[in-house]
């Protein structure tokens, strides 16, 4: 769903191994107010951290993980950057909804709402990201856990909405129509809306 951040000076091992050791992260931005930070030791393997503006000139930095320098990213407690990445959004958006009285797991419905508030602040494309959302994921995926989703499970709602009658635009209020005797074909989904978060990381959708 998020756009992924590069930077060749984090993104493999054999970079950060270039890196010169200290105490203070080297911060990537990954949006406003949201910072991936990777801490390098004199010996072994770095740290990812993340750095969350409070406001005020207030910052929270938490640890996330270990960076895979030295073991393979098992997704847990050792990540890859773009995994990091995932973690640090994952984490931004639990203390938001704690934030805002919200307990219990995250679901689909939480992550995305929280990036359509992006897309409504940020960019142009927020309605009608919107309008196909709540038409084409929610109905199915919006109640579930983020981190019980399956590739399995995503990859049947995929194939759900390529069987489906094709969707003709109503008004709002008015009943859904369809076009008799064709599909749709695809889930007609734009693409930043087919990276659902899946276990810490991001599993990019496929594209029919």
């Amino acid at each position: 769903m998020a756009r992924k951040v590069k930077d060749k000076a984090l993104d493999s091992r054999e970079q950060r191994l270039k890196q010169r050791p200290r105490g203070k992260p080297y911060y990537r931005s990954l949006e406003e107010g949201l910072h991936l930070g990777y801490r390098k030791p004199r010996k072994g393997a770095g740290k990812w951290v993340t750095r969350h503006y409070d406001g005020g000139q207030a910052y929270t930095v938490e640890t996330i993980a270990l960076a895979d320098d030295l073991s393979d990213a098992n997704g847990t407690t050792v990540l890859s950057f773009d995994q990091a990445q995932a973690k640090a959004r994952a984490m931004r958006d639990q203390r938001d909804r704690a934030g805002a009285g919200k307990t219990g797991p995250l679901t689909v419905r939480d992550a995305i709402e929280s990036y359509l508030d992006y897309l409504d602040n940020h960019k142009k494309s927020g309605a009608d990201a919107r309008r196909r959302v709540g038409a084409l994921v929610l109905p199915q995926l919006g109640d579930e856990v983020v981190e019980g989703l399956t590739p399995e499970r995503l990859r049947k709602w995929l194939n759900d909405m390529a069987k489906a009658p094709a969707r003709i635009r109503t008004k709002p209020g008015e009943a859904q129509r369809h076009r008799a005797g064709q599909v749709t074909g695809g889930c007609n989904l734009p693409l930043e809306l087919r990276h659902l978060a899946f276990n810490g990381s991001f599993l990019l959708l496929p594209v029919y």
